[in-house]
């Protein structure tokens, strides 16, 4: 066990007491002290080191493979997620799930995550591909069948690339507050396989990501796939991600939704299912 590094200090500010509406936030440390870290991957480029940060909740069964969500940004990450999705895996309101946050390299973030066809790009690309997910799936009880991968902001813009890129690979794709318009081609055969959680606040960024929002939702209805598209008034910061996170997860792994949707969700949500 290690404690995720620095994210205390980035949501520091996001621990205040819930609405008895609402799920309870877990702290940093609660979530920290719960994950696994494994810091010596074979890294993206050849001779380097990559670390992820493996979570689960405390009720999950200690055998049986897991739907696992790779998840961008590291242990930052794997909180945004897990902070409101630990209540309702242990009240039972939803099957136990892992969350793997995969660490980005700091010096070139943006170009791993949001410049498909840069060799930072593809490098990352194939590391997820082939170092990450068969290391989870042999030794971290992934699922074979139930892979989601997410992000926010520039890690939601890797996330659509990556479930673009790979229908084949991934089930579904969580994208919160995207913020390229990429050349994402999901309106093709293949895509309709993938369920797509989007979301982009009104006050975000002269309304970026809601229109790169809006053109994957449009894309991804083209296929034929399923998808929650959620535009609501919030800003770009991990308060809102974390609120919108366990439904997003949820309806991702088709699990119900209904007994854990915040007000915010239910107001600002919209699922347009599957032709």
């Amino acid at each position: 066990m290690r404690a995720i590094v620095g994210i205390a200090v980035v949501f520091a500010l996001m621990n205040g007491a819930a609405r008895a509406d609402e799920l309870a936030i877990a702290s940093p440390d609660v979530i920290g002290a719960e994950a696994r870290y494994k810091p010596d991957l074979e890294g993206p480029l050849p001779g380097t080191l990559r670390g992820i940060h493996i979570w689960r909740a405390p009720s999950t069964p200690e055998t049986g493979l897991l739907p696992t969500l790779y998840m961008a940004d590291g242990g930052p990450g794997a909180y945004v997620i897990a902070a409101r999705l630990r209540a309702a895996i242990q009240a039972g309101l939803v099957p136990p799930i892992q969350i793997v946050g995969m660490e980005p390299n700091p010096r070139n973030r943006d170009i791993e995550y949001g410049q498909p066809g840069r060799s930072a790009f593809v490098a990352h690309e194939r590391w997820v591909l082939n170092v990450v997910i068969p290391w989870v799936e042999r030794a971290a009880r992934g699922s074979p069948t139930q892979r989601a991968i997410g992000g926010y902001s520039n890690g939601a813009d890797f996330a659509l690339a990556m479930g673009a890129a790979h229908p084949d690979v991934f089930s579904a794709v969580i994208a919160h507050s995207p913020l390229i318009s990429l050349d994402l081609h999901i309106n093709t055969p293949g895509h309709e396989r993938v369920r797509w959680a989007l979301s982009a606040g009104l006050a975000e960024y002269d309304g970026l990501p809601q229109w790169v929002v809006g053109v994957a939702r449009a894309e991804a209805r083209t296929a034929g796939a399923a998808v929650r598209s959620c535009v609501g008034p919030w800003l770009h910061n991990g308060q809102s991600w974390i609120d919108l996170s366990p439904s997003a997860v949820a309806w991702a792994f088709n699990f119900p939704i209904d007994r854990i949707e915040t007000p915010l969700e239910q107001r600002s949500c919209q699922v347009i299912a599957a032709r």
